[in-house]
């Protein structure tokens, strides 16, 4: 008698969630100020790394079809060494400003359109929160395959993506904290979360125009007579080096592709890291 009064809840829990419908973009985005969220990057032996974002505000725009949320960055990625120390952390903060349109509308058609299956179902992972994960592939011959992940009210949780033909995976980000309403799940990553007392100390350096559809110029300290520069793309390469004198110079960012890079500068031992956006 017990076991088949389990195969019926199971049986109509499985109806329950069939018969629902993939959530609105307004539902999966209906964050609050205060809300925060922990990301990390977990692509094969990639070292430590964490997007730290909190809702610091949000508004909609004057005709009501668009919300606004602006997001505050306290983040850091690490870079491998082949000597001690073996790791180095590189920290960077940023305030950007998020915009979702169609609020109404289905995750389905924030997510491409190109849906080759979809799953609802309450993740115990994300303590308990409603989960829509939309799978689908790109192209004709060995085509790209994505999986996108969405929770209700706690946004994008999982970005998952393989290149055709290709096995190990090419982006995998996924969050693995979250406080919602003061509410918390997960456990946070606190590495060096007093980033923004360090940050005050890069006055040193002045990176500008950031962000740069060219020439970006760093401006030194007068009391600096030399230090050393790198430029990192997104992926942690290093594709750039130099050595600088004097309170003014200039690196060539035209030829770039758009996206983020890290512009690490070495000063009598100390390492300072800005984050850059080539447009």
């Amino acid at each position: 008698m017990k076991n088949a009064l389990l195969t019926l809840i199971v049986f109509g829990l499985s109806l329950s969630l069939s018969s629902q419908e993939l959530m609105t973009i307004g539902e999966v985005f209906n964050f609050e100020i205060n809300d925060e969220f922990h990301y990390s990057s977990n692509l094969p032996e990639q070292p430590p790394n964490a997007d730290r974002i909190t809702i610091i505000d949000k508004y909609y725009s004057t005709n009501g079809d668009t919300l606004n949320f602006v997001e505050s960055h306290d983040s850091y990625w690490t870079s491998i060494n082949y000597e001690p120390p073996y790791l180095t952390y590189h920290f960077w903060t940023d305030t950007v400003t998020v915009k979702y349109f169609d609020l109404d509308s289905s995750i389905y058609y924030y997510d491409i359109g190109f849906q080759d299956d979809t799953s609802i179902y309450y993740s115990e992972y994300y303590c308990d929160s409603l989960i829509n994960k939309c799978e689908y592939y790109i192209g004709e011959f060995e085509p790209d395959f994505y999986r996108n992940t969405y929770g209700r009210g706690i946004g994008q949780v999982g970005e998952y993506m393989e290149y055709g033909g290709v096995m190990d995976p090419a982006v995998n980000n996924n969050l693995f904290y979250y406080k919602k309403n003061g509410v918390e799940c997960g456990t946070p990553d606190t590495t060096m979360v007093g980033i923004r007392n360090i940050a005050k100390q890069f006055k040193e350096f002045e990176i500008y125009p950031n962000p740069t559809k060219s020439k970006i110029f760093i401006r030194a300290n007068k009391s600096i007579e030399n230090f050393e520069l790198f430029l990192i793309n997104s992926s942690g390469k290093q594709i750039y080096s130099n050595s600088f004198f004097g309170d003014k110079n200039k690196i060539n960012m035209k030829n770039l592709e758009q996206g983020v890079y890290f512009l690490k500068i070495i000063n009598n031992g100390e390492i300072q890291t800005f984050k850059l956006i080539k447009e």
